[in-house]
């Protein structure tokens, strides 16, 4: 998945503080590169330290000309300030639309490169 635009909203003490909101779009790639679909992400800032925030993260994908979607849900921990991940985070697979109605696993991701996020989905 590459994130087209990214936007972090910090509603209260400056810095990375409980509140503070991430939302992210951009597109679902093919192995070759290739626009596949739609990615969406929400998050809201629930815990923090000096060095970690805990986000409370919905993320939701879609495939062009298609009503399939799958739909994602966990409480990652990131680097504090809106921070990108440094190791593999994971996603319970809530749910879906189409084939993957009542779909159910999880989805690991991995930062490979400005950008760019490769999710591993296992459904169940």
């Amino acid at each position: 998945m590459r994130n087209d635009k990214r936007t972090v909203v910090d509603l209260t003490a400056a810095g990375a503080t409980q509140g503070d909101l991430l939302a992210v779009n951009g597109h679902l790639l093919d192995s070759g590169g290739a626009t596949i679909g739609g990615f969406h992400l929400d998050a809201a800032v629930v815990a923090t330290t000096r060095v970690r925030e805990v986000r409370a993260t919905n993320a939701y994908i879609s495939w062009k000309d298609s009503p399939d979607s799958l739909v994602f849900s966990g409480a990652p921990e990131f680097p504090a300030g809106g921070g990108l991940p440094t190791g593999p985070i994971r996603f319970a697979v809530v749910g879906g639309t189409g084939q993957y109605a009542g779909a159910g696993g999880q989805a690991t991701v991995t930062f490979e490169k400005p950008n760019i996020f490769r999710w591993a989905i296992e459904l169940k």
